[in-house]
């Protein structure tokens, strides 16, 4: 191979290591920096769905210890 190619193939190959590394490193940093967010605009279901599921367990348990 010519030795200018095999430079400008690892030039092209290090440009693009670069970038993968610097999306890997910045996708964590926003996931880290957005998960309370999701966790505050979502708290509202995740309480109305614990609710819901406590409801389902504690109506049928009531319904049979005291209607006759």
């Amino acid at each position: 191979m010519d030795p200018l190619l095999i430079s400008a193939l690892s030039v092209a190959l290090l440009a693009v290591a670069g970038k993968l590394v610097e999306k890997a490193m910045l996708g964590a940093a926003l996931e880290s920096s957005v998960q309370p967010f999701k966790d505050w605009l979502t708290r509202d279901n995740k309480r109305a769905k614990a609710e819901k599921d406590l409801e389902k367990a504690f109506v049928p348990a009531f319904s049979r210890r005291w209607l006759p």
